[in-house]
């Protein structure tokens, strides 16, 4: 399942964060809604520090500074780019 962090819309509603968006898996779309609140911060910093998710952090460090970068400074991460049409 992949979930797309670019058309997501994250928000925060009193210690509630709330993430509005998509999950692809094998061409079915589902909408949907992740809720994340303090109580889930000590399993989500578990997960983060594993040893096979720092190892894909690191194999994939330029994608990652690339969705900082497209996402909260350029501000154009999911938007489609204009290519030329074929004639």
């Amino acid at each position: 399942m992949y979930a797309d962090w670019f058309k997501s819309d994250i928000k925060v509603e009193g210690s509630t964060l709330i993430a509005d968006g998509i999950v692809r898996d094998k061409g079915i779309i589902w909408d949907c809604r992740f809720y994340f609140e303090k109580d889930d911060v000590p399993g989500l910093l578990y997960m983060l520090f594993s040893g096979p998710v720092v190892r894909h952090f690191l194999k994939n460090f330029k994608f990652v500074l690339s969705f900082f970068l497209q996402r909260y400074i350029k501000r154009t991460a999911g938007k489609e780019k204009v290519g030329k049409k074929a004639a």
